[in-house]
Formats: structure tokens, C-alpha cells, sequence
């Protein structure tokens, strides 16, 4: 029986366009050529979803489990995170076990994540070497808005706090491969809000915070709430 012997790289290109890292590798020897592109996708959609469940816990999109999504996936109701939003309720009743109230909420929870704060969009696409900390880091040096941010260069990000260059290139790579995404979740109608730049200064300045238990909103709320008034 002839044998198919195949390697599979993604790539994740450096800042010079000639140097690329490989993202994810596939490599094996299969029975048929179907076989092995058969491997092929399910390796590839495995980590779409893997990016699209990032976006739904980081836009706090509720009721959407990694279960469900896969279900979505399977019938094709979603492919990359922007079909989140070009779902209608009738979508969501193709669904195992559901009805039309869970439709409905499942609707309107995506809806609200239409209007997002920079740091969390910034999160929730999945843009590499910077949790919603270091987001806001960037975000504290001026560059509040979707436009600024994606006007960053390698000189700029090494002069804001916590980026050496190795950091600020990871960032900036991953940012640029995001903008087409950026673009069309922008189409479909999220609204990426300017963050405010905090100061420093405030009522709570000089104090650190620790977040814990049950909360009346969320954590980034709070921290949002806190270092606007000078806390940590």
C-alpha cells in the first residue's frame, strides 16, 4: 500500500518577512493522501476554536460553552470569532437542546459584547505577549486608542515600561497578523471604546489592591476603578 509521509508547518513570521518560527507542525506517515488532509484540518480547527473560545471568555460572552461552540463549528454556523456575530436566533434553535429563550439570551449575550474596552479587545483576539495588564501599560503611555495602538513600531514599544525588544517584537507580529480580523470584527459592528490613561494620581495613590471572593461586577472593573484613582 503506498504511504503518504507529510510535514505540516503554520508560521508565524518575524519582523523581517524572511525569518518565520513555526506555529504549529504535523508531522506522520498515513495510509492516504485524504487521510492526511483530514489531519490536517482537524489540527487547523482545533486551534481556531481554541482562539475563538479566548474571545468568548475574554468579551464575557455567556452560555457558549467549548462544547457548543463545537457543535456551532460542526454545522457550520461559525468558522472564525467574527461569525459570532452575524448569528440570528433562529441560528442558535439548530442547536441540540435549544429552545427559544436560550436562543434569545444566547442572541442578545453576544450582542453585548459589541462594545468592548481597548485592553479587554486587545485580550480577547488573542494578540501574543501581553495580558490586560501589560495592555493597559500600553494604553497608560497615550496610545488609548484602536488607531494609536496599531501605529506602535519597535522604537516606541521598547521606551513603555515592561517591553524589551524581544517582548515588543512578539507583540507587534502578533498584532499585525490580527489586523485583518481587527477589520472585520469592526465591520460586523463591535465598537472598541478609548480607554482612559490613568494617571497615577488619585485618592487611592500609593495603595495596592488584592481582588478576591465574589464580586457585583467584574474584575476588570474593578481594577479599572482602582488605578483610575491611583491605586495598584
Amino acid at each position: 500500500m503506498k504511504k503518504v509521509y507529510i510535514v505540516f508547518w503554520t508560521y508565524t513570521s518575524d519582523i523581517d518577512d524572511d525569518y518565520c518560527q513555526p506555529e504549529t507542525s504535523i508531522e506522520g506517515v498515513y495510509s492516504t493522501e485524504e487521510l492526511a488532509k483530514q489531519k490536517i484540518a482537524y489540527i487547523l480547527g482545533s486551534t481556531k476554536k481554541e482562539e475563538i473560545l479566548n474571545y468568548i471568555f475574554k468579551s464575557n460572552i455567556e452560555d457558549i460553552s467549548d462544547k457548543r461552540l463545537e457543535e456551532m463549528m460542526a454545522i457550520g454556523l461559525v468558522k472564525d470569532i467574527y461569525d459570532l456575530y452575524t448569528l440570528q436566533i433562529d441560528d442558535f434553535l439548530k442547536l441540540e437542546k435549544v429552545k427559544d429563550k436560550l436562543a434569545t439570551k444566547m442572541f442578545e449575550n453576544i450582542q453585548r459584547s459589541k462594545e468592548q474596552g481597548l485592553a479587554q479587545f486587545i485580550s480577547a483576539i488573542g494578540v501574543e505577549g501581553v495580558s490586560i495588564a501589560k495592555s493597559e501599560k500600553i494604553i497608560a503611555q497615550g496610545y488609548n486608542t484602536m488607531e494609536k495602538i496599531l501605529g506602535l513600531d519597535l522604537e516606541k514599544m521598547k521606551l513603555i515600561e515592561g517591553f524589551a525588544e524581544k517582548s515588543s517584537v512578539t507583540f507587534l507580529e502578533s498584532l499585525k497578523k490580527k489586523k485583518n480580523l481587527i477589520t472585520l470584527l469592526l465591520k460586523v459592528g463591535v465598537k472598541v471604546k478609548n480607554d482612559e490613561i490613568s494617571s497615577g494620581d488619585g485618592p487611592l495613590s500609593g495603595q495596592k489592591f488584592c481582588i478576591t471572593g465574589a464580586l457585583s461586577m467584574e474584575r476588570s472593573a474593578f481594577e479599572k476603578l482602582i488605578k483610575k484613582n491611583g491605586g495598584v
